[in-house]
């Protein structure tokens, strides 16, 4: 499976067992229209920083959401 182009022009950080974060920083990035997405490639998870909620209303599959403070 490819990634969405609405990814495109996201900072990625690839994690050493071989994860890669997409990383939105800001409201517009945060805001991808992310319902109607069916998934997401294996290998991939979305890292939404400086986020204080995160709205499902139209997402087609599960969120395992990990809430961090500012230490990480």
């Amino acid at each position: 499976m490819t990634l969405d182009a609405r990814f495109d022009g996201l900072q990625r950080r690839t994690l050493a067992d071989g994860l890669t974060l997409l990383v939105t920083g800001g409201r517009g990035s945060r805001m991808l229209r992310l319902a109607r997405l069916d998934d997401l490639p294996s290998g991939h998870a979305l890292l939404f920083e400086r986020c204080s909620s995160i709205h499902t209303n139209g997402m087609r599959f599960a969120l395992d959401l990990v809430w961090l403070d500012a230490h990480g």
